[in-house]
């Protein structure tokens, strides 16, 4: 993620979709979420002091478009933000399947650190919330089924 400003003096943010691809965007239309404070605090700050570079003299009451920075102290809240979302851009996995189960088109960010996931959850974004709902179940019941017999096999030894 960078932030740039466009040929008209148009500050936005600048996402790399693909390896060749970005995405420029208003800055007045996003939302930069997490609910990971400990990695992603100093990211914030780190974009907030890159936004001050294009905006030096910013004064409190200046309507310019900024984006606004929102960090969750519970999972709960960054899943109630993606529901009301139109689009969510992501270099994280779990974003990723909680936009597909509100049905919330999805794109994924390059990060080359997280990329075998979100390969994995690109290929998710083409399934559909009820799809996406089965599948967490049939999971889950395998889960079920390992831990079931591990226990089953501890009371036998």
């Amino acid at each position: 993620m960078d932030i740039v400003a466009d040929d008209v003096g148009d500050v936005r943010f600048q996402l790399q979709i693909a390896e060749a691809t970005t995405q420029s965007l208003r800055l007045d239309e996003i939302v930069v979420a997490s609910s990971s404070s400990i990695e992603d605090t100093h990211h914030f700050q780190n974009l907030r002091e890159l936004l001050a570079k294009y905006h030096p003299h910013r004064k409190d009451n200046d309507t310019s478009p900024v984006p606004l920075f929102a960090m969750c102290e519970q999972v709960e809240q960054l899943w109630a933000l993606i529901s009301l979302s139109r689009m969510v851009y992501t270099d994280r996995y779990h974003p990723g399947v909680a936009a597909r189960i509100f049905d919330v088109p999805m794109q994924t960010v390059t990060f080359r650190k997280q990329s075998v996931k979100l390969e994995g959850l690109m290929m998710l974004s083409n399934w559909s919330a009820a799809e996406m709902r089965e599948s967490n179940r049939e999971a889950f019941g395998l889960l079920e089924g390992v831990l079931r017999e591990i226990h089953t096999t501890k009371e036998t030894t």
